[in-house]
């Protein structure tokens, strides 16, 4: 499982300073992670090397859109973090949230991750 943060850097995304929060923070990184992933859809060869394996997050070798985003996504997680840290109930099943925009995601992610996106067209 790809993940686009690492716990500390949640962590400290969080303001949290214990441990007996870090398997469900943990959890949570890997749930964003997918989120943002799947929303920039064939972006995602900007993680991936051509055998399939992670590349390394903190390369700033590659060029600058590649850093660009990777940099977005990373800020795209952690705000997703924050979300399923601060809401871990649903509050109302058939209403989209006013905060949240198309596809679901947070107004705020989905303005990082637009310009990543790949439109599919049918």
């Amino acid at each position: 499982m790809t993940m686009l943060v690492t716990l500390d850097e949640a962590k400290l995304h969080l303001r949290v300073d214990h441990d007996s929060d870090d398997d469900d923070i943990t959890l949570k990184i890997e749930a964003a992670s997918a989120a943002v992933l799947a929303y920039i859809q064939d972006s995602q060869y900007l993680f991936l090397d051509t055998g399939g394996d992670e590349l390394d997050l903190y390369d700033t070798s590659t060029d600058q859109a590649a850093h660009r985003a990777k940099h977005l996504c990373r800020q795209a997680t952690l705000l997703m973090v924050g979300e399923f840290y601060r809401n871990r109930e649903p509050t109302a099943t058939d209403v989209v949230p006013e905060r949240f925009g198309y596809g679901y995601l947070p107004r705020a992610v989905v303005a990082l991750l637009t310009p990543l996106r790949v439109p599919t067209l049918a």
